[in-house]
This record gives C-alpha cells, structure tokens and sequence, in this order.
C-alpha cells in the first residue's frame, strides 16, 4: 500500500511538473523574461524528476506517448539497446537551463546536467504554436581521449570493411578465368586446325605437279643406264674385232617385241 502511495505520489509530482511546464510556455510566438524564468525552472524540475524515479514510474510516463515515449526510450533502452543512463550513470544535477525563442516556430530549452560518469547536454524542443515538448535530445560530453578511441575504432572498422569487400571483388575476378573456357579451347584449337590444313592442301595440290617430274627424272636415269650397258656391251664386242673408225651411239630406241637376248 505504501509503494503504491509512493508511485501515486511521484507520478502526481510529475503530473504537476509537466502540467507547469507546458502552461509556462505561452501560445503566441514572443516569450518574455519572466516566462522564460518559468519555463527554465519547470524543464529543470521535470528532469531531475525523470532521472530519479524508478523503472514503472518511468513506464507510466511512456504511456502518454509523443516525446515521453522518446524520452523513455533515450534513458532506459530500446530493443536490448543500451540506455542513456547505463553510460552516464547516476543523476547528480541541472547545473544550468538556457531558453532560445529566435525560431518563431520553435523553442529549444538546453540543460547542462552532471551525471557521475559524464556530464550530458539534454536539448527539450517545444513547439512554437503551442505548449508541448515534442522532442528530447541528449548529447553525451565525452572526454577526448574516449572521442580518439571511438574514431579510431570507427576508421579501423571502415579499413576492415574496405579490404574484406576489395578481398571479396579480387576472388571474383580471380574466378573469371574460370568461366567459359570451353569456348576459349575450341576457339583456339579452330585456329590450329586451320594453320595445320593449309600445309596439308598445298601438299596434295603440288604432289600431282611433282609425279611427273619424279617419274622423268627417273625415266632419264633409267635411259642412261641402259645406254650406258649397252655401249659396255659393244666395247666388249669390238674387242676382239676393233673398227678403225670406232663407233658412236646415236639413238636407242626400245623393241617391243623380242627379248633382250636376242641383243
């Protein structure tokens, strides 16, 4: 009974928090000193109210939808998304609130808030027609060396992400040479075959050409021989009966009929 009394009573707080935030914020598009005042001191409120409740107060809140959903969502966690408030940690204060009514259409309220782990810039939007917050922003002030660190890791990311996709297209194209080399083969083998036939045809078309010169160049051997036996037959003839005036082979002629011992 006493929890419930306890969560009645914070969200009440709130309820009253943003009931006096939203009615400090005038409808037209001027806001003077004295509403400026008001309106710092009711978003300073509101988020020390939003950084200490707990977790079903919280859930209360998100139930109103808009920018408390946001809000919600920012501090506590999305999707198994780390919160806000797992990075900086835990609430301390609202160290300074700045209203900025130069855009009719808009007013920015922007708080420095110290948290034990960072310091945090959060930025309230409101709309300038109206009195409702409809935007939550929270800038985390980290150090220097953690902004390093962060782009270091971003770049050594980005050079990983590079490389392994360079990597990938260098396999591809590696792989090219294994496409289509059937047509390659064939290509290259036709281009062989046509240099290796052309020799072939002029072979056969000069072989008809070289038989007959072949077949005279033979038939002239053969006629020296003959008469080259037939006059060493005569000599040897004449040997026993010499002829003063000697004797001179003027033709030879082949004998179809009759045989060569009749010579």
């Amino acid at each position: 009974m006493r929890k419930l009394k306890g969560k009645m009573k914070a969200f009440l707080l709130l309820a009253a928090c943003l009931v006096f935030m939203i009615s400090a914020v005038p409808v037209s598009a001027e806001i003077d000193e004295n509403t400026k005042t008001n309106l710092q001191t009711s978003v300073e409120s509101f988020l020390e109210q939003v950084y200490t409740i707990d977790d079903s107060q919280l859930e209360m809140l998100k139930e109103n939808g808009g920018v408390y959903s946001v809000i919600y969502d920012a501090w506590v966690g999305k999707d198994e998304a780390k919160g806000d408030r797992e990075i900086v940690g835990a609430f301390q204060s609202v160290e300074s609130t700045v209203v900025n009514d130069e855009d009719p259409d808009e007013v920015v309220v922007t708080s420095d808030v110290k948290f034990a782990n960072y310091d945090a810039e959060v930025i309230l939007y409101f709309d300038g027609t109206g009195t409702t917050p409809k935007n939550y922003v929270m800038n985390i002030q980290y150090s220097l060396a953690e902004k390093m660190t962060q782009a270091a890791q971003n770049m050594a990311v980005g050079l990983i992400v590079v490389f392994a996709v360079l990597l990938f297209l260098t396999l591809v194209i590696s792989l090219f040479r294994f496409i289509g080399p059937k047509k390659n083969n064939q290509a290259k083998k036709a281009q062989s075959d046509s240099k290796v036939a052309a020799p072939v045809k002029a072979q056969n078309v000069s072989a008809p050409q070289a038989a007959p010169a072949a077949a005279a160049v033979s038939t002239g051997s053969d006629d020296n021989e003959i008469a080259a036996v037939i006059a060493a037959a005569i000599a040897a003839a004449l040997e026993e009966a010499p002829s003063a005036s000697g004797y001179v082979v003027r033709s030879i002629r082949k004998v179809r009929t009759g045989s060569w011992k009749r010579v």
